[in-house]
């Protein structure tokens, strides 16, 4: 294949590998972010992208040399207080535009799904930016350092302190969410959770809170998953209160604040992100499963068509041939008029040059940011979706792409938890300093490198996992 030859050619930089992420929501992402007519209005160049599906494993990569240049444009931005508070109000709208949209009527049409993944891939791009955070967290990390013994004195760990400083505040969603199923738990946690007002109190809850950590296939949030929780839950202990907060003990300069309230934005925004696209893929999924209602398929099956299969199955209603996880499927989407999809041994073959290429250097240590110190030894249990986490016991390390409320009951079994994804102020943190476990997070790879049953030694004093042990070896 002559464009794939020249496809090989670049340079891809991994962003992320992923379990259960069907192709058909994520294409329309990308292809929204490499379409020029809508990435130009927002930050004047478009993005190449590849997705590559395995065995129900996804890759995402993004071309370097365009990802650097939207790096440096976006940090460029986001450093400026006028301009960062403009595009978080670009995505706040979006953010509301796409969800009164979604609850529209479904209908089983082209155009609802076309609108609706156009305005998530929007989001994608101007939510970008928490791709490239690295270097600001580092800086704001270096910042920190210079007051560490002012800080010590107070009481804090650099850890603790850059957590404090870049916590953006806001009540999210999933804030929300805990502090919903928090109350519940407080009420009825020590008394039978058999009547009709508890029943009803927990469908209450399901209504307005259960598409929360939906993710991109499902489902919501269960009666049981709650009873669950209820049963373990243990009221959180109050940390002795500070006497004084890190603003007031260090003198910091303008520019390390602004430094600060741009990360605090970002993970704010990410935040937002994460849910809108929550609340869409549930949506997306009805119109699926009322699709697949009509033909007599199974919804999940429909998740691995491409965009244009999708579109005329819409139009025509005719029965299309169905593809399985475990086919290998290549993407790659540089605009409209330059993109490629290919099913088969060729996609598989350029998956796995992909991940030699961007594992060969970094298979050995894995590393990632510290969002709680600590270090311990321990046996790796990988938690993909809210279905692995029953697998999870006391003692084990969690491993997983990104956390949600969902797995709130495997961390706590947990004796460290490691992730793919996320910066200081993600759920897997912000969980991990409440328990007081070691927690690295950002890893890149943590899920790709370690295997069930791996014996590793997770430094959070450091923010490096080391392979003990190999398991079946």
């Amino acid at each position: 294949m002559k464009n794939l030859d020249k496809i090989k050619k670049l340079q891809w930089k991994e962003l992320t590998q992923r379990d259960h992420v069907p192709p058909l929501p994520v294409l329309y992402k990308l292809m929204t972010s490499s379409d020029p007519e809508i990435s130009y209005k927002i930050y004047g160049f478009s993005i190449p992208w590849i997705g590559v599906w395995d065995n129900d494993r996804v890759g995402f990569y993004g071309e370097e040399k365009q990802l650097k240049k939207a790096s440096n444009w976006l940090i460029n931005e986001f450093t400026k207080p006028v301009l960062r508070k403009k595009h978080l109000q670009k995505l706040i709208n979006l953010s509301f535009e796409a969800r009164s949209f979604a609850k529209k009527e479904i209908k089983s049409n082209a155009h609802y799904f076309k609108k609706l993944t156009e305005l998530q891939g929007r989001g994608f791009i101007l939510g970008m930016v928490t791709w490239f955070i690295e270097d600001l967290y580092n800086e704001a990390k270096k910042i920190l350092e210079k007051y560490n013994e002012k800080l010590f004195a107070e009481g804090y760990i650099i850890d603790q302190a850059l957590a404090e400083v870049v916590d953006h505040g806001q009540i999210t969603d999933y804030i929300k969410k805990q502090n919903a199923i928090d109350k519940l738990a407080k009420r009825w946690s020590k008394t039978k959770m058999n009547s009709n007002v508890f029943k009803s109190e927990v469908n209450n809850f399901l209504e307005k809170y259960g598409w929360i950590g939906y993710d991109y296939t499902g489902p919501l949030m269960s009666f049981n998953e709650v009873v669950d929780y209820i049963k373990q839950y243990k009221p959180k202990k109050k940390e002795k209160k500070k006497n004084r907060g890190i603003f007031e003990i260090c003198n910091f300069s303008r520019k390390e604040k602004n430094i600060f309230s741009t990360l605090a934005t970002i993970a704010f925004m990410k935040d937002l992100r994460n849910s809108s696209d929550d609340f869409i893929h549930y949506h997306l999924d009805l119109l699926l499963k009322s699709v697949a209602k009509e033909l007599k398929v199974d919804s999940y099956n429909l998740r691995f068509l491409w965009p244009k299969e999708f579109e005329d199955l819409l139009t025509t209603f005719k029965n299309p041939k169905l593809y399985s996880s475990k086919e290998a499927q290549l993407a790659y989407m540089n605009g409209p008029e330059d993109s490629l999809f290919i099913r088969g041994k060729k996609a598989k073959e350029f998956f796995n040059m992909l991940k030699k290429r961007n594992i060969s250097d970094n298979k050995k240590e894995i590393k990632g940011m510290i969002a709680w110190s600590g270090k311990i030894t321990g046996k790796v249990k990988i938690v993909g979706s809210y279905r692995d986490m029953k697998k999870v016991e006391k003692g084990d390390v969690l491993v997983s792409p990104m956390t949600s409320p969902r797995i709130i009951n495997a961390m706590h079994k947990a004796s460290a938890i490691i992730t793919d994804e996320g910066g200081l102020t993600c759920h897997a943190a912000i969980i991990s300093r409440e328990l007081k476990k070691p927690c690295i997070v950002g890893t890149k790879n943590a899920t790709e490198v370690l295997k069930d049953g791996d014996l590793v030694e997770v430094d959070a004093n450091k923010g490096v996992v080391k392979i003990l042990k190999k398991y079946g070896n």
